[in-house]
């Protein structure tokens, strides 16, 4: 999932957000907004400065220049919904990509036959035994949804009942909090850059959340995931990982 467009959604304590994401290469992202941070004055570059390196212009055309937000629609949730049962907050969640997903299909033409993949940001406690499955702990903030609830299950369910013959299929690939979804963002933009590095990933909205990288070893076994995937040639006491403290 390191490039392309993907369907993305956020569901927080008080809004609900649905729309498109485009991941982009540093190269296409550079190609993509050549000129774009030309001045009125006609002069490329950061206070008034003209460069020409592939690392300098990345900083000049980041973050937004990888990170594309596309078809992006934000609905206030209702304490209606809050308040109710799983169901009617999951089949309201489900109209709502599904609307998403129509005006995509438009736009982008979308084949009705390929799977979209979609990454959730979820801002509520949850067990998580892989990237792609989550199981509600407990929500709180005013939601009265009960624990022991699959998420990308629920989400999929009602998308289902929304879709119709002409519109794709959607899989989860992702799920993450916001905290750790702001991190990810951030290292997925600035990753190349050498003089840049993220250092956690902070939350100051209905609640407060953060997260930082930390080597796995430094973690207290009953802290560590039971399973991890790193890449080729990396030892799994080296690897890294978000720490949630949702």
């Amino acid at each position: 999932y390191g490039h392309g467009r993907h369907l993305a959604i956020d569901i927080g304590g008080t809004n609900l957000r649905v729309g498109f994401v485009e991941l982009l290469t540093v190269e296409s992202a550079i190609s993509a907004s050549n000129g774009a941070m030309t001045t009125s004055n006609g002069i490329n570059g950061i206070n008034g400065t003209t460069s020409s390196s592939i690392e300098d212009q990345a900083v000049q055309t980041l973050p937004t220049g990888r990170l594309h937000r596309q078809l992006e629609k934000s609905w206030p949730i209702s304490n209606h919904l809050k308040s109710d049962n799983a169901e009617s907050l999951f089949l309201w969640i489900g109209k709502c990509i599904a609307e998403v997903v129509e005006e995509g299909c438009k736009a982008f033409n979308l084949s009705i036959e390929a799977p979209l993949p979609l990454g959730i940001t979820f801002s509520f406690p949850v067990e998580q035994p892989s990237l792609e499955k989550a199981i509600i702990s407990s929500m709180g903030k005013g939601f009265a949804i009960p624990p022991h609830v699959d998420l990308g299950l629920r989400l999929q369910a009602a998308y289902d009942k929304h879709r119709g013959d002409n519109l794709p299929p959607i899989y989860v690939a992702a799920i993450a909090n916001d905290s750790v979804s702001t991190l990810i963002s951030f290292i997925f933009n600035y990753d190349r850059l050498a003089h840049r590095r993220a250092a956690m990933g902070l939350i100051l909205g209905t609640g407060s959340n953060a997260t930082i990288p930390v080597k796995l070893s430094l973690l207290h076994p009953s802290k560590r995931p039971k399973n991890v995937n790193v890449l080729p040639g990396e030892k799994v006491e080296d690897a890294k990982i978000a720490v949630n403290t949702e």
